[in-house]
């Protein structure tokens, strides 16, 4: 049995280190990130009450679970400089409510495996009721065979929004109730990765807040897994 845990010990070390490497950096990686950070501090600590009751290996899989533990320590979710740190008050300011939806085809009504039929119209609804002052919608684009074409028709969108002022950057759609200062596109040198959507990825519009500037960042993220078939 002290084989054993030992051995589970290491093979959790070994899959702790895994995780912080290819978090964010490998797609496949999607599949174990989705475990919750209790995880990763509640197995160290299993593993180091274990060695307390063993004959064997006991200083093995202490070490190994400190080490564990200490490894996955971002992905834990503990902060403990929030111990010795005050609080910084928050200043007094406006309210300001912000929604963000990739609107997968801008609610294309389309069949998917394992998906809702698309609804532009259900969606709009919804997004309305949210009564957000600016909307950081994506993929306002529309499927014609291999291609997404960005919707330049902005029609329905002025039915259900009036007063919102409209800011698009290909299949970005950004709206905004208060006014507008300024927008742009945010370029990147990486390398374009993704078939669909066609760039860019980024749109950056300033509005105004009172006394003071906001700035919104609309950014498309590519899904990783999808299961769906066309």
């Amino acid at each position: 049995m002290s084989r054993f845990i030992l051995f589970l010990a290491g093979l959790w070390l070994v899959l702790a280190t895994l995780h912080e490497i290819f978090t964010g950096r490998a797609w496949i990686w999607v599949i174990p990130g989705v475990s919750p950070p209790a995880v990763f501090a509640a197995l160290p600590l299993l593993f180091l009450l274990a060695s307390a009751v063993l004959k064997r290996h006991r200083a093995a899989v202490a070490g190994l679970a400190l080490a564990a533990f200490a490894v996955s320590l971002p992905s834990t979710g503990f902060n403990f400089a929030a111990l010795w740190r005050a609080p910084v008050p928050a200043s007094e300011g406006v309210p300001i409510r912000i929604v963000q939806l990739n609107t997968d085809y801008w609610g294309q009504m389309r069949d998917g495996t394992l998906t809702d039929p698309r609804d532009k119209d259900a969606m709009l609804a919804y997004l309305k009721a949210l009564d957000a002052d600016v909307y950081l919608l994506q993929e306002h684009m529309t499927r014609v065979g291999d291609t997404a074409p960005p919707v330049t028709d902005l029609s329905d969108v002025e039915a259900v929004f009036p007063g919102y002022e409209a800011r698009t950057a290909g299949t970005l759609l950004t709206l905004s109730r208060l006014p507008i200062r300024a927008h742009e596109v945010v370029t990147s040198d990486a390398p374009r990765i993704l078939q669909l959507p066609p760039p860019p990825y980024a749109l950056r519009v300033d509005v105004d807040l009172g006394d003071q500037v906001v700035s919104t960042y609309n950014v498309h993220m590519p899904i990783q897994i999808i299961i769906e078939q066309d």
